[in-house]
């Protein structure tokens, strides 16, 4: 079966106008999103296929237009059913702030009227959010980008919905997502399990100033190797003959 369909449908004895208006402005925000970080250069068009106004159900399907292929459809639909999939786990989402942003726009009509809602995508199962797990999802804070580099162990490098994988940083070994372009998969199995510096466009979180997500790598490389704590041995002060402790640290580091 193609991955091209998804629906959502809204749970309730009357479903308020405006709760259903604001569901479909952020359906439409966040595959917007989404095509925009997963598939960039892809068009697609989303059209309504089903449409049911008493039971607050709408379907869509996309349409993929000139230069775009139904694999490039089925990696964004895949990629909105991880989001609400993390969302309702109270998980950590791998995607972008805006993709966030309107996943909790939808979310956000869960109001006493509205007691869930029910979505789907061609193929897959129904994933269900209550008021209590909007409450209970993982929170998102709007951060800060700047362009630099970061150093830390890769870890986990996987293509699936996204081509990315982990870093976990050389100074107190917190996760950071890195996103790859496509075809440099091979280029990052070489690198699984090693220091690696990764240069791109770093996301920050804004109360830790920690760097959490890196996209638009240009440049992951090998870091230089420093030496183990047997290379420092000497470094304490030793004889009338011992190297001092700077000669010692340059050795190390030099190799």
């Amino acid at each position: 079966m193609t991955k091209n369909a998804v629906t959502i449908r809204l749970d309730g004895d009357e479903i308020p106008l405006e709760s259903f208006a604001e569901a479909v402005s952020g359906w439409v925000d966040q595959l917007a999103a989404l095509r925009s970080e997963l598939k960039p250069n892809a068009r697609i068009d989303w059209v309504v296929s089903d449409l049911k106004a008493g039971s607050a159900i709408c379907t869509i399907l996309g349409r993929p237009e000139e230069g775009t292929s139904t694999d490039d459809i089925e990696d964004v639909v895949s990629g909105y059913e991880d989001e609400w999939d993390a969302f309702k786990n109270g998980l950590p989402s791998r995607h972008s702030y805006d993709v966030q942003a309107s996943t909790r726009k939808i979310a956000s009509i869960l109001n006493g009227r509205v007691t869930a809602i029910r979505t789907a995508v061609s193929g897959g199962k129904e994933i269900v959010i209550s008021p209590q797990e909007r409450v209970g999802a993982y929170k998102i804070t709007k951060g800060f980008t700047s362009f630099g580099a970061v150093t830390g162990k890769v870890q986990t490098i996987s293509t699936r919905y996204t081509h990315h994988f982990l870093l976990y940083d050389v100074d107190d070994d917190h996760k950071i997502t890195c996103y790859l372009r496509e075809g440099s998969e091979d280029i990052m199995r070489e690198m699984w399990g090693k220091t690696a510096i990764v240069e791109g466009e770093l996301y920050r979180d804004s109360k830790t100033g920690r760097v959490v997500t890196v996209r638009d790598i240009t440049v992951v490389e090998a870091a230089p190797s420093h030496g183990g704590w047997r290379d420092a041995i000497g470094i304490a002060p030793g004889g009338a003959n011992a190297i001092n402790p700077e000669e010692a640290i340059r050795r190390a580091r030099s190799g």
